[in-house]
């Protein structure tokens, strides 16, 4: 790994936090709202809010657990066609038959 991929897991375990809570308190909010006194009015802004605070940081949390888990490309050029073998040389891909 890396070091921004190590970051990058670091963010994503930090934003797991305040992205679970606000998901847990837009599903309280939603489901339990009534039996907090609060009018189903001003009880679905709230809930509203939460869960879209939730759903960004998740989706934030998300993305950077895939930049830290992704896998390295091999090489500058990406191609295995065009890597340097052991004893230097280059490696090219060439067709068996020209023009049949």
């Amino acid at each position: 790994m890396t070091g921004g991929q190590i970051v990058a897991l670091i963010f994503a375990i930090l934003l797991l936090l305040p992205g679970g809570c606000s998901l847990v308190f837009g599903i309280s909010g939603a489901r339990y709202g009534h039996t907090t006194g609060m009018t189903p009015a001003g009880d679905a802004g709230v809930t509203l809010i939460f869960l879209t605070i939730a759903a960004v940081t998740l989706s934030l949390a998300g993305l950077l657990f895939w930049v830290a888990f992704r896998r390295q490309r091999h090489g500058r050029c990406g191609s295995a066609r065009n890597q340097r073998t052991l004893n230097g040389s280059r490696r090219y891909w060439l067709p068996t038959r020209l023009n049949g």
